[in-house]
């Protein structure tokens, strides 16, 4: 049974909002089984304020109240058909979320940011303290305060996390880049000409510096506590956290997953993190014909957690977590399960 979003008023290559037409085609087939909510070809963009929030502890991600564009909780027997649409996100959100379902099928779509979390410069010239970029146009960038700063949609205050070095023949990370190292304060010596000033390591003219901006708050697709999920031919273009983050969950399959910069944007970075990422899963993980490119972190990265035990009974402990990026994630909540 298919529910087309628009059909529920989304308009595709128009700046309309397609959230409201999502959220309509949902309510209309909630806690029905065996539901396809189709897009059509074209180009959807998803924007903050109508979008269902959340509390979510994403693992080795950035908890806390979400912004969701296409919330999938609760369901059981469901595709996602996207016809090789482009669906668009605009400021803090987290664009597909799968939580305490089953039997779903994400197929043929793809998840960019208008504006991404990372500023892009090609290095002009190094002094002995300065160093001068030329701004790529695909990141807007602004100087608040002698600052350096990304241009989202939220306004929010941004402050500089990393840089790395990326070789733009090579289309890869420069193997001899240092870091950690940041600048202290930053003049636009004329419209996408900007001036960083140090101290900085030696760098080379003509690579692109990356300038990583936020966290960790948004994740391109999350999924928790969930089973027999399928994720068939996606391109994850930009994400400010992981691509693709798995949690407590069973049986998934990933064929076809891309996570690459934006065929033709004319940026270097794809995700910010890992491409994949999956913690305390279980069943089988089958990961066929992906590509990763470009991403800030690991390819994919599969791991459970340690916590400290710190009381134990008879037949209870208490544990304690080490990093706020575990917040939230279960533990022992299913029979059987055993403790090492």
């Amino acid at each position: 049974m298919d529910r087309v979003v628009t059909d529920f008023g989304a308009r595709p290559n128009t700046a309309e909002d397609t959230v409201p037409a999502v959220r309509a085609a949902l309510e209309n087939c909630a806690g029905r089984k065996g539901i396809r909510l189709v897009f059509p070809p074209g180009r959807y963009h998803f924007y903050r304020d109508a979008a269902p929030e959340r509390n979510l502890w994403i693992s080795n991600n950035d908890g806390g109240v979400k912004r969701i564009g296409i919330p999938l909780f609760a369901v059981t027997d469901f595709e996602l058909e996207g016809n090789g649409a482009e669906l668009v996100f605009h400021g803090r959100m987290v664009p597909l979320a799968v939580w305490n379902s089953r039997g779903i099928r994400l197929k043929h779509f793809r998840v960019d940011w208008d504006r991404p979390f990372t500023l892009e410069g090609r290095i002009l010239d190094q002094g002995r303290e300065t160093l001068d970029l030329a701004m790529s146009p695909a990141t807007p960038y602004v100087i608040r305060e002698g600052r350096i700063s990304g241009l989202d949609d939220d306004c929010y205050p941004q402050r500089n996390l990393g840089v790395i070095e990326f070789d733009p023949e090579r289309r890869e990370y420069a193997w001899d880049t240092r870091y950690p190292w940041l600048p202290n304060r930053a003049v636009e010596l004329e419209p996408g000409r900007v001036r960083l000033f140090g101290p900085f390591e030696p760098v080379r003219i003509g690579r692109v510096l990356l300038l990583r901006m936020e966290g960790r708050h948004s994740p391109a697709v999350s999924v928790g506590r969930s089973a027999e999920v399928e994720v068939e031919d996606v391109a994850l273009h930009a994400a400010a956290g992981m691509g693709l983050i798995v949690q407590e969950s069973r049986d998934l399959q990933v064929c076809g997953l891309k996570v690459i910069p934006a065929p033709g944007s004319g940026r270097c970075l794809s995700v910010q993190d890992d491409a994949t990422h999956f913690c305390n899963c279980r069943g089988r993980i089958v990961m066929e014909r992906c590509r990763f490119e470009d991403n800030w972190d690991d390819g994919s990265n599969v791991h459970g957690i340690y916590r400290v035990v710190t009381q134990r009974g008879p037949n209870w402990v208490v544990t304690q977590v080490r990093h706020f990026q575990q917040l939230g994630v279960g533990m022992g909540e299913e029979d059987g399960d055993r403790f090492e």
